[in-house]
């Protein structure tokens, strides 16, 4: 991943999700990742959710577009013999960003639970892309 600038990164975040009906809804997310430098994101989503009659179990996948920034910008200088250097510079480089994945949500109670899903994550530029695994807690309200 060049906008990164590394092979993998920790990081946590927020994710506040309306349902304006029982299988589907919009929300609004925000992420910050330790990538050597914090980077952090804002983003809107569309979410799709099935939650399996008779269970605790709701399979989800959901969409979104938005911003990341505080990433790498990647400069590729070519000397007049041909040969290629990359200059890493660390600045606060602005991207669009694109997002789509799925996951299950595990309802412990009818107002709380837990999950995981897997997201995809389009950067613009080349190679900037990168997944995501996450886990949480949900609260329903």
């Amino acid at each position: 991943d060049r906008y990164l600038d590394v092979d993998h990164a920790w990081g946590g975040g927020l994710d506040f999700k309306y349902f304006m009906a029982r299988y589907f809804g919009f929300g609004l997310e925000g992420y910050a990742l330790d990538a050597r430098q914090a980077v952090g994101t804002a983003l809107g989503t569309f979410t799709f959710r099935y939650p399996i009659p008779t269970s605790r179990f709701a399979p989800y996948v959901f969409a979104g577009g938005g911003v990341i920034f505080n990433g790498s910008r990647i400069d590729t200088t070519v000397d007049n013999n041909g040969a290629v250097f990359h200059d890493v510079q660390h600045d606060s480089d602005s991207r669009g960003l694109g997002q789509f994945g799925g996951g299950l949500e595990f309802r412990l109670t009818p107002h709380v639970g837990i999950m995981q899903d897997f997201s995809w994550n389009v950067v613009d530029g080349p190679k900037n892309n990168f997944g995501m695994v996450r886990g949480g807690i949900t609260f329903a309200f």
